[in-house]
């Protein structure tokens, strides 16, 4: 016998993430400017919306290119890496954003006898932030 399951995405389907991410994308570009001497600039969401999606590594080091000029260093691009995925999980922990007819629909599943899975390019710390919550 074979038993069914459905796998959910992570970000934007189980949980309403960007508004993290973009506070977290926002902390990193301060590290970034910190070790560059000079102040980020204030991106607003719509400025940080165009970068919703992507890998963390993948939209700071775009950013960081976007916004400043000249090179950044990869130790500073992967301290601003982190910097980000630990605010985003911060918040996350702090104030849960589950989208509820998702989580509602994985429960209604789960009590079906349905297996349940998590797929995500997430980092994985956010991803156990997420999953512990």
């Amino acid at each position: 016998m074979t038993t069914a399951a459905v796998i959910f995405d992570l970000d934007g389907v189980l949980v309403d993430s960007e508004p993290l991410w973009r506070e977290g994308f926002r902390a990193a570009l301060d590290v970034i400017a910190t070790s560059l001497g000079t102040t980020a600039p204030a991106l607003s969401d719509d400025d940080l919306r165009q970068y919703e999606g992507g890998r963390v590594p993948d939209t700071v080091a775009t950013l960081a290119s976007a916004v400043f000029d000249g090179e950044v260093a990869p130790e500073t691009l992967s301290a601003a890496v982190a910097v980000a995925i630990e605010t985003a999980s911060r918040l996350f922990a702090e104030d849960p954003r589950p989208i509820t007819a998702s989580v509602v629909t994985a429960s209604e599943l789960h009590a079906r006898g349905f297996r349940l899975g998590v797929a995500s390019s997430s980092a994985p710390e956010f991803l156990h932030t997420v999953l512990d919550h």
